[in-house]
Parts: C-alpha cells; structure tokens; sequence
C-alpha cells in the first residue's frame, strides 16, 4: 500500500518548485548557507537557543528538549529515575 498516490506526490512536486527556486537562491546568495531573517536571528539569541543544531546530531536531545520546556532539572532527573525503575 502506497503512503500518496503518484498523481498526488507530482502535484505536491509542482506546487512546491518555486519555493524551492527561491530557497536555493537564498542559500547560493550566502555562501552556500541559508541565512534567518534578522526577526528570527534575534528570537534565537534571545531565547539563548544558538546551540540548537546541536539536537540534530542525537535523537535523543531533540526529545529531552521538549520536556526542558515543562519540565525543571530536577523534575527531569526524578522522571528519569521513575522511567528506569529507581
């Protein structure tokens, strides 16, 4: 069984070339990288979030991230030792 039909993934194909074109662009114009716009940048550096790249190098960091939003430190920690039956 197919996830999208191939009429559906073309269309989806399609709309999508110009965006695309124009993120290629963007990234060619900055040196072979894709620049924030400056609301973003400062968004990034506000929040001291600059080392988020990081996440994608394990798996794992991207899901602990989503519980440092709720979560303290030690909220975490006692979570941990809940989940690994301590």
């Amino acid at each position: 069984m197919h996830i999208i039909d191939a009429t559906s993934a073309a269309q989806v194909i399609r709309s999508g070339a110009s965006d695309w074109a124009w993120l290629l662009k963007q990234i060619e114009s900055e040196d072979g990288f894709f620049r924030f716009p400056p609301l973003v940048t400062r968004a990034i550096v506000n929040l001291k979030i600059e080392s988020y790249p990081l996440l994608y190098e394990n798996e794992a960091a991207i899901g602990l991230i989503v519980f440092r939003a709720f979560m303290t430190h030690d909220e975490m920690v006692e979570l941990s030792s809940d989940l690994a039956g301590r």
